[in-house]
């Protein structure tokens, strides 16, 4: 009933209110799509590709309005340091996938979060997951003996090294040999396994 709020969004959903009245919607109730789910990876997951493909189960729209999807790609947890991004991806059936275009770094962690748009208006983002990138298994690093040096105190000495850590995080056991001889060919003791 009054011309002069024809062209305002009350509930932001890109409709304007003329719009709304000439389509019979109300334009006080927001008509756009859901926020997407995420379904993989899943949180935390580590992932063999250095191109990973990020899928989300599709949003739904009160009005039926066809959805195009935009997947964003953070390399903070606070998500403001952008890697990559794409809009108006497809909706698939069901799910909604993108294969991550931009060569990702191995053992590097991501997060990301993806939203649906309608002709209108982009929806809310969903929940941010993050994946670990892991498409080579590599060891842990070298670890450098510390004890004993020179001659040992013992004829059964104890053994010591410099900590060392694995690249993926994965857990993993020292082992030890003793040698006879300074080209390490004569082994004395074998393969003995120690915790980290």
């Amino acid at each position: 009933m009054d011309p002069s709020d024809a062209l305002r969004d009350p509930d932001q959903d890109g409709r304007t209110n003329r719009d709304e009245c000439l389509t019979g919607t109300n334009p006080l109730v927001y008509n756009g799509p859901t926020a997407p789910i995420l379904a993989g990876p899943v949180d935390g997951e580590r992932v063999g590709s250095l191109h990973p493909t990020l899928a989300v189960e599709n949003s739904t729209d009160p009005d039926g309005d066809e959805l195009v999807y935009e997947f964003v790609v953070y390399a903070d947890e606070g998500l403001s340091d952008l890697v990559t991004r794409i809009e108006a991806v497809p909706e698939g059936d069901e799910a909604t996938r993108w294969e991550v275009s931009l060569e990702l770094a191995e053992n590097g962690r991501y997060w990301w979060r993806a939203r649906a748009a309608d002709p209108y208006v982009a929806g809310a983002f969903s929940t941010a997951g993050s994946f670990f990138v892991d498409a080579v298994n590599d060891p842990p690093g070298v670890p450098n003996p510390i004890a004993p040096s020179g001659s040992a105190d013992s004829t059964s000495p104890e053994f010591s090294v410099d900590p060392v850590v694995d690249p993926e995080g994965d857990e993993f056991v020292y082992r030890y040999q003793v040698y006879a001889d300074p080209e390490l060919t004569e082994v004395v003791v074998a393969w003995t396994d120690s915790e980290p």
